[in-house]
């Protein structure tokens, strides 16, 4: 029996190349609908489809539709029409950065943290670059 030396294990760090989170492309799924009220403010409704066939049949009948409605205020308006499915979330941070007239990370920050607020309300979508699954 040959008795072999443990090797090091590689640090999380090492083993996975990091992401840039800013570029990531957001996109607007489909069932989103989108406008603009009188002031220009975006509004945004997400159709929802009822769980259940009983719910569903009874939602067809009394023509009820289920939707998440959500209004963004300027700067969530501004953010809405960066999104284009070609511009990454750097881009969309440099153009709020002049816009705005704030500074380059307070733009980075208050974009990732729409970005996932608009994630978790499941108002948008991410496509990361060079993803391949199971790589």
């Amino acid at each position: 029996m040959r008795l072999t030396r443990r090797q090091k294990p590689i640090p999380p760090s090492a083993a996975i190349p990091a992401r840039n989170p800013l570029a990531a492309i957001p996109l607007i799924p489909g069932d989103i609908d989108h406008g603009a009220d009188n002031l220009g403010l975006i509004q945004l409704r997400r159709r929802i489809q009822p769980k259940g066939s009983l719910t569903r049949r009874i939602s067809r009948m009394v023509g009820f539709k289920y939707s998440a409605r959500l209004n963004l205020d300027a700067c969530g308006s501004f953010y809405w029409r960066q999104v284009d499915g070609t511009k990454n979330l750097d881009n969309i941070a440099d153009a709020f950065a002049t816009h705005f007239k704030c500074s380059t990370e307070e733009a980075r920050t208050a974009v990732l943290k729409f970005t996932r607020t608009l994630m978790l309300r499941n108002m948008i979508l991410l496509q990361i670059e060079n993803y391949q699954p199971g790589h």
